[in-house]
């Protein structure tokens, strides 16, 4: 699906103790004898004040999620065309996928041009890409969507968050690995390590829920969301 987000340009944000951190993953990039990727997430989650307060800090990240979740949930319940009607988006029914799933990532994340807003419109893109895959969108049929079950929406869930927290840590220590004297081929390479390393190490069992009746913005379905978050980031802190 043929879908960028425009990152904003500026430098990351200083608002934590990075020096040990961007050091860490500088060291992590040149490959560096006992520096993984593993360990440079546990150093992140520290500069960010820990995992509790790296996942307060994930606020449009969870609020994007949670719009995500809705959404799908809405597809579920409702129909694909309706849930575009409901959501003030009729105009896109028949239009290439590749147009409503950008249509619909400006609709549920913010549009702003702060890092934390690229971040999580890039993660929300992530997850929607995810799906188009998953349903085999390439013919554009996206009433194919309407199967989506309880297990496809806590998958969409994950994948936003987990895309997310790469987004904000590739942004905030990313340049730590471009200004190390390495190759741009072995640059990406480790970034895509660590967005593996992301996807491999975070989870969260949350099974025994009833997605299809829960409103992702309020009550225990903004509960749900804020913990996934939290226990991301406390994996990732061990």
């Amino acid at each position: 699906m043929p879908i960028s987000p425009s990152i904003n340009p500026q430098n990351p944000e200083e608002t934590g103790n990075w020096g040990g951190a961007k050091g860490y993953m500088a060291k992590t990039a040149s490959g560096s004898s006992g520096y993984t990727i593993s360990k440079g997430a546990k150093a992140y989650v520290k500069a960010m004040g820990g995992a509790r307060k790296a996942s307060r800090a994930a606020r449009v990240g969870k609020t994007s999620t949670a719009r995500l979740g809705n959404f799908l949930r809405s597809i579920s319940e409702n129909g694909f065309e309706e849930t575009l009607r409901r959501y003030g988006l009729a105009d896109l029914i028949g239009q290439p996928a590749a147009k409503v799933f950008a249509s619909i990532a400006d609709l549920i994340a913010p549009s702003g041009a702060t890092n934390e807003d690229a971040n999580t419109r890039a993660a929300v893109l992530d997850a929607l890409e995810n799906l188009y895959v998953q349903f085999e969108l390439e013919n554009d049929d996206l009433t194919k969507l309407e199967a989506l079950g309880e297990q496809d929406i806590r998958i969409a869930i994950l994948d936003c968050c987990k895309a997310y927290i790469y987004e904000k840590w590739l942004q905030q220590l990313g340049l730590a690995i471009e200004r190390k004297a390495i190759t741009a081929n072995e640059a990406l390479a480790k970034e895509q390590e660590a967005k593996n390393f992301i996807k491999e190490a975070v989870n969260y069992d949350f099974e025994n829920k009833s997605l299809l009746n829960m409103d992702f913005s309020r009550g225990e379905g903004k509960l749900l969301i804020n913990n996934i978050f939290t226990e991301a980031y406390l994996i990732l802190e061990q």
